[in-house]
C-alpha cells in the first residue's frame, strides 16, 4: 500500500516565500497523516506561469533558495515539489539568460534526492514553455518510494502516451503528475478522460495534483483526482478551492523488475497509526456554474492581489452589467461593490428603474449620475473647432466614454477598479467601445459570448447566494433585465453598425472561425447564410486594434482573444469565401511544393 496525500493549492505567481509557506505547511500536514508521498502543482514554488519573471536570475536564484529551505524541511514523507531548474550556468548572467528546466524535486530527510525535468513543452494557445525551458531527456525510469515503483510526471507529459507508457514499461506501479492545467469550458472531462485512460492503458494508479485559483487571463480550477488500476476515479477534489487529501493505493505485485535504473528515495513502507480523513469524491460542477464559479474565482483573486478597496460597475438596465454586478458581489460581498447608472440622452426611464432594482437585490451601493450635460459639453468643445467629419459614429463613441471617464474618476478616488462590461460578442465585431464599455483594467465577460451572458443570468436566478458567502436569495437579476431585448443605445441612422444576424447566430459563426479555425467555407457548408459569414468575419478581423485595448479577461471558452489567439494587429489577410462555381481547394492538403514550383 502507498499512501499519497495531494495539495491542490493556491500558488500565485512570484510569491516564492509565501509559497514556499503554503508548500512547507503541506509538507507538515502529510507527515502528520504519515503520507508516503506528496505531490504538489507544476511549478509550485514560482506559480504558474511565471513568464519572463524567468529572465530575473534573483527570480530563479530566491525560487532555489525557498527549494533548499523546504528540503531541510523534509522527513519520512517523500515531497514531489515543483521548481524552475537551472540546467545550465553561462558565463555571463548579465547578458545570457539562463538555460532553464520545468521541474519537480523529490524531497527526503533533509535532502534534495534527485529531480524530473517536464519533457513535453506546450507551445500553443495560452502556453509559451519552449521561450522559456529546455525539455527534459528522461521518458522512462522509476523511483522507488516506501517500496512501490513510481514514475513521476509534469502536466502535459500525460497527455500523451509516449512517457506514462514508458514508465509502465519500465516497471511503474504507480504514476504521479503535478500539473497546472488552466480552465475553459469542457477541460475538466478532458483531462478526467485522460487521466482514466493512462490508468487503463498502464495497468497503474493516477495521483493527479492540480493547483487553483486565478492568474491574469488564466484560471485554474483543481479537481485533482486519483485514477485506481482499472481507470475509476476514486478521489475527486472540490473544483475553485483549496484541498488537501489522501488516498490509500494498492498497486499490482506482480510487475517484472523494472528496465531502466531505479532510483531509490524510500526503500520500504513504514507503519501506519493513523487514519486520514476519506478522501473526497466530489461531482464536478454543471457547464454553467464551473464558467461562473472561474469567473468568480478569478474576479477575486485579481481585486485582492492588486489591493483594490472596491470594484465599481456601470449598470445600464442590460443584461451584461447586471451579470457584472452580480458575478462582482458574489466575488467581493455587496460591501465592495458599487453600480453606478449614467443615463445620457437616449436612456429610457425604465434602463435606470431596472438597474436600481437589481442593485437592491444585490444589496450594493448605487447611484444615478445623469452625464447628459457632460456629454454634450464634449460634443460643442469638438464642434466649435472642427467641422465635418462622421458626427453619428463620433457620437455614438462619446456617450460612453463620457461614461467611462465617470467610472475612471470615481475608481481613483476611492481605490476602486472598474470592471468593463462588454463580451465576448460585442468585442469580437467591435461593438464594444474603447474607453467606454472596455474602460478598466479587468473584464469579467471579455471571453463570454452574448448567448452564454443570458445562459449565465439564468444559472443564478436558479441558485441561492449564500453558497458564495453572502445573504441572498434566488433570481437576484430581475426578469424584467434578463427578458430585455439587447440595445447599445446605437442610433437607427448606421444601419451598417447592425448586427449581421441574430445572437446566436453571429456567436455560432464566432466559435467556428475563432474556436473550432474552421475556414469561411467550411462555416457556410455547416448551414450558415453567405452574406451573414462574410459580414461577420470581416468584422473580427476589422477589430483587432479595438481586442488590442481591452483588459485583459479570464479565458473560458476553448479559444479566447489575447494571447490564446495571437493574430498580426495590422495584416492583409481577409478570409473569403469561394465564389459559386469556383474551384474550392481541398481544405485537408496543401499544395504540392513541386506542382507549384513548376507551375
Amino acid at each position: 500500500m502507498l499512501r499519497a496525500a495531494i495539495g491542490q493549492l493556491y500558488l500565485p505567481v512570484g510569491d516564492i516565500a509565501g509559497n514556499r509557506d503554503r508548500i512547507g505547511a503541506t509538507m507538515a500536514w502529510a507527515e502528520e497523516i504519515e503520507a508516503d508521498v506528496l505531490v504538489l502543482p507544476e511549478l509550485a514554488i514560482t506559480g504558474y506561469p511565471p513568464e519572463d519573471l524567468l529572465h530575473a536570475s534573483a527570480f530563479v536564484d530566491e525560487n532555489l533558495a525557498a527549494l533548499g529551505e523546504l528540503a531541510a524541511q523534509a522527513g519520512d514523507c517523500v515531497s514531489i515539489v515543483g521548481f524552475v531548474d537551472p540546467v545550465a550556468v553561462p558565463p555571463s548572467l548579465d547578458s545570457t539568460p539562463r538555460t532553464l528546466a520545468n521541474a519537480v524535486a523529490i524531497l527526503y530527510r533533509g535532502r534534495v534526492r534527485g529531480r524530473y525535468r517536464k519533457v513535453l513543452l506546450p507551445n500553443y494557445g495560452v502556453f509559451d514553455e519552449r521561450r522559456y525551458f529546455e525539455p527534459g531527456a528522461r521518458i522512462g525510469g522509476t523511483w522507488t518510494i516506501a517500496g512501490a515503483e513510481v514514475g513521476i510526471v509534469i502536466c502535459e507529459d500525460i497527455w500523451r502516451p509516449d512517457i506514462p507508457d514508458a514508465q509502465a514499461a519500465d516497471g511503474a506501479q504507480v504514476l504521479l503528475a503535478a500539473n497546472a492545467s488552466p480552465y475553459h469550458q469542457g477541460k475538466a472531462a478532458e483531462r478526467e478522460a485522460t487521466i482514466t485512460d493512462v490508468a487503463r492503458r498502464c495497468g497503474t494508479p493516477v495521483v493527479y495534483a492540480a493547483n487553483v485559483g486565478g492568474q491574469d487571463d488564466v484560471v485554474f480550477d483543481g479537481g485533482s483526482q486519483v485514477a485506481d488500476a482499472a481507470g475509476r476515479i476514486v478521489a475527486r477534489a472540490p473544483s475553485f478551492v483549496e484541498s488537501c487529501f489522501a488516498v490509500d493505493l494498492t498497486f499490482a505485485r506482480d510487475r517484472p523488475p523494472p528496465r531502466r535504473a531505479t532510483f531509490v528515495c524510500r526503500p520500504s513502507a513504514r507503519p501506519k497509526e493513523v487514519t486520514p480523513d476519506p478522501p473526497p469524491l466530489v461531482d464536478p460542477p454543471g457547464a454553467l456554474e464551473e464558467v461562473y464559479r472561474a469567473i468568480v474565482l478569478s474576479l477575486a483573486d485579481f481585486v485582492r492581489r492588486h489591493g483594490y478597496d472596491l470594484a465599481l460597475i456601470g449598470l445600464s438596465g442590460g443584461v451584461d452589467s447586471a451579470l457584472v454586478a452580480a458575478l462582482a458581489t458574489d466575488a467581493l460581498g455587496p460591501e465592495r461593490v458599487w453600480g453606478v447608472c449614467m443615463p445620457g440622452p437616449p436612456t429610457p426611464p425604465e434602463a435606470i428603474t431596472d438597474a436600481a432594482e437589481l442593485a437592491r437585490r444585490l444589496g450594493i451601493r448605487f447611484e444615478s449620475v445623469d452625464v447628459t450635460e457632460p456629454y454634450k459639453a464634449l460634443g460643442k468643445a469638438a464642434d466649435a473647432h472642427f467641422t465635418g467629419g462622421d458626427v453619428v459614429a463620433a457620437n455614438e463613441g462619446l456617450l460612453p466614454r463620457t461614461r467611462g471617464a465617470l467610472l475612471l474618476d470615481l475608481a481613483d478616488r476611492f481605490t476602486g477598479v472598474v470592471l468593463p462590461t462588454a463580451n465576448k460578442t460585442e468585442v469580437a465585431v467591435g461593438f464594444a467601445t474603447p474607453f467606454g464599455d472596455l474602460a478598466g483594467s479587468f473584464a469579467p465577460l471579455g471571453d463570454v459570448p452574448k448567448t452564454l451572458v443570458y445562459e449565465l443570468c439564468r444559472w443564478r436566478n436558479s441558485v441561492d447566494g449564500r453558497q458564495f458567502g453572502w445573504a441572498s436569495g434566488v433570481e437576484v437579476i430581475p426578469e424584467a433585465i434578463v427578458g430585455k431585448a439587447p440595445s447599445a443605445e446605437r442610433t437607427s441612422a448606421r444601419p451598417d453598425r447592425d448586427l449581421p444576424a441574430s445572437y446566436p447566430v453571429v456567436d455560432a459563426i464566432i466559435e467556428q472561425f475563432v474556436e473550432l479555425a474552421r475556414s469561411p467555407d467550411e462555416i457556410v457548408d455547416a448551414g450558415f447564410d453567405r452574406a451573414v459569414v462574410q459580414r461577420v468575419l470581416d468584422l473580427v478581423e476589422r477589430n483587432e486594434p479595438t481586442r488590442r485595448q481591452a483588459p485583459p479577461s479570464v479565458k473560458v471558452t476553448a479559444k479566447a482573444f489575447g494571447r490564446d489567439r495571437r493574430v498580426p494587429l495590422t495584416h492583409g489577410f481577409r478570409p473569403r469565401i469561394t465564389p459559386p462555381g469556383d474551384h474550392r481547394p481541398d481544405p485537408g492538403h496543401a499544395p504540392d511544393l513541386d506542382t507549384v514550383l513548376e507551375g
